[in-house]
């Protein structure tokens, strides 16, 4: 589980309490110094894991994971083209302008926005692949969250691994 050690609670309202958004996790994620390539890829795919648990559970995804400035996608958008046009993490490093503009420099460099849909294609498929894997483990937690709402890491962690006791047969934890 991507960010297991940061995560505070998990709250689920299926009406979206008026933001737009079915779900919100808190994580008390204190900002890294110096990012990896590596760690900016599994924010993004913590970030898509909602939408691709939508996707393997309900057959598609909802409006849910985009729209404001503050989605998951828009977040997952503006992480990825920070790193690609601002931070100097990739195969060809460069520096175009400050993090927080990269996603408005996407929109007028074709060329850029072509590379950074590419690894956001790709780690919507991961994230996919790893909500598949972890069926479950994530239906466990969707139907406790349902019944009471908001569950707290040690709760969500202990559904998690008896989910993936059951289904793996041995007390394999997350």
């Amino acid at each position: 589980m991507h960010f297991a050690d940061n995560l505070v609670s998990v709250t689920i309202d299926p009406l979206g309490g008026g933001t737009g958004s079915g779900a919100h996790v808190r994580l008390d994620m204190p900002e890294a110094p110096l990012d990896t390539m590596s760690d900016i890829e599994r924010r993004v795919e913590m970030l898509l894991a909602g939408r691709a648990a939508e996707i393997e559970c309900l057959g598609q995804a909802s409006s849910g994971a985009g729209g404001s400035e503050n989605s998951d996608l828009a977040r997952a958008m503006h992480l990825l083209a920070a790193a690609h046009l601002s931070l100097g993490m990739t195969e060809i490093p460069r520096w175009r302008c400050q993090p927080g503009e990269a996603v408005n420099l996407l929109r007028l460099d074709p060329k850029a926005m072509a590379i950074v849909e590419a690894d956001l294609a790709r780690l919507a498929a991961s994230a996919l692949a790893l909500v598949r894997g972890r069926r479950a483990e994530v239906e466990a937690l969707a139907d406790e969250l349902l019944s009471r709402v908001t569950l707290s890491a040690a709760e969500v962690l202990a559904i998690i691994g008896a989910a993936a006791a059951r289904t793996n047969g041995s007390p394999e934890g997350p």
